[in-house]
């Protein structure tokens, strides 16, 4: 009877390391998406905020400064979550796409 039991409790014991990994990896990956999707919306939104930023500068009445003001504060922001997001990302982005010039 104890080697029925070792059996079944080393089978037992055996089952769930290799769920409990694909799993993980699992998780990681949607976390992963899940913050590629994230920065996405997040850098779409950035564009757009300085878009009009750049409008409004272009345009630039003096009492609008306060208008300036608050859209700068809503880029800093965005770079604050998007530097939040950069953690969770698991892509490689090489130097040379970043540094276009």
């Amino acid at each position: 009877m104890q080697q029925t039991d070792s059996r079944s409790s080393s089978g037992s014991s055996s089952a769930p390391t290799p769920t409990n990994q694909p799993d993980s990896s699992q998780n990681n990956t949607n976390t992963s998406k899940v913050a590629r999707r994230a920065l996405e919306e997040q850098l779409n939104e950035l564009i757009q905020v300085l878009f009009e930023l750049s409008v409004m500068v272009y345009d630039f009445q003096p009492d609008g400064n306060q208008l300036v003001w608050n859209k700068i504060n809503s880029i800093l922001e965005h770079y604050q979550t998007i530097d939040g997001l950069k953690d969770n990302i698991d892509t490689h982005i090489p130097e040379e796409v970043i540094k276009y010039e």
